[in-house]
């Protein structure tokens, strides 16, 4: 009687992709949010950029426990304008009004020196160990966290905003530039906004109201403006 046949061998031809080879190394690209170094094809592309897994779903942010949840970035309001129009006095204004309502409010700024910014006071330790050449420093209290770093290169606004921790919304000052929304303030209501062709301009702040193509708000009208802000940001 024949012998019962187990099993058989059937030759046949797989094609495995280059990355899936032991030893291979693909080309490594860079988080356009968080700046981290991204291998083996892992990236995300939002809008033609790369991103790393959790800038794409949202950034992994402590909660009020210490502990990491997925939240999703925040939301970003540009303040602009020409210099001494307000623009400080404004964000001012905006935050403890955003804060009441339960927004968690960040804030950015802006600045166009090519010098080294200096904001520790000379002769305090921080001070004297970025003196003795230390590339970054960092300043921990019980409640809070402060940290300088020297850049090789310039910081993205995605990248500022990606390490400002748990907030719902970034208020920045300058970067009128960036695709985002934005609002202009003129110290003077017959002056020409620097965005009045740029379509994500939502409002203008002036000291007298004026007729123009997006709302005009007096620098008083703070709650007016934050109803503004809610409904077409942040919700």
């Amino acid at each position: 009687m024949p012998e019962d046949v187990l099993f058989s061998v059937t030759p046949v031809s797989l094609r495995v992709p280059a990355q899936e080879m032991p030893g291979y190394r693909g080309e490594r690209v860079q988080c356009g949010a968080c700046g981290e170094g991204i291998n083996y094809h892992r990236e995300v592309r939002v809008n033609g950029r790369a991103l790393c897994i959790p800038c794409a779903q949202g950034g992994l942010l402590p909660n009020g426990n210490g502990i990491g949840k997925m939240e999703t970035l925040p939301k970003v309001l540009l303040i602009v304008g020409y210099k001494k129009v307000g623009k400080t006095t404004l964000i001012e204004k905006l935050i403890p009004e955003l804060s009441n309502r339960g927004y968690r409010v960040g804030t950015v700024k802006h600045h166009h020196s090519d010098f080294p910014a200096s904001f520790d006071t000379a002769g305090t330790d921080t001070w004297r160990h970025r003196q003795a050449g230390a590339s970054s420093v960092a300043l921990a209290t019980p409640t809070d966290f402060a940290m300088f770093r020297d850049n090789e290169r310039s910081i993205s606004l995605d990248e500022i905003v990606s390490a400002l921790g748990a907030t719902d919304i970034v208020l920045v000052e300058g970067f009128h530039d960036e695709p985002r929304a934005k609002i202009e303030v003129l110290s003077d209501p017959n002056n020409e906004p620097i965005c009045k062709t740029d379509s994500h301009l939502l409002a203008i702040v002036t000291p007298r109201a004026r007729r123009t193509a997006v709302p005009a708000f007096e620098p008083s009208s703070i709650k007016s403006l934050a109803d503004l802000i809610e409904r077409e940001i942040l919700t």
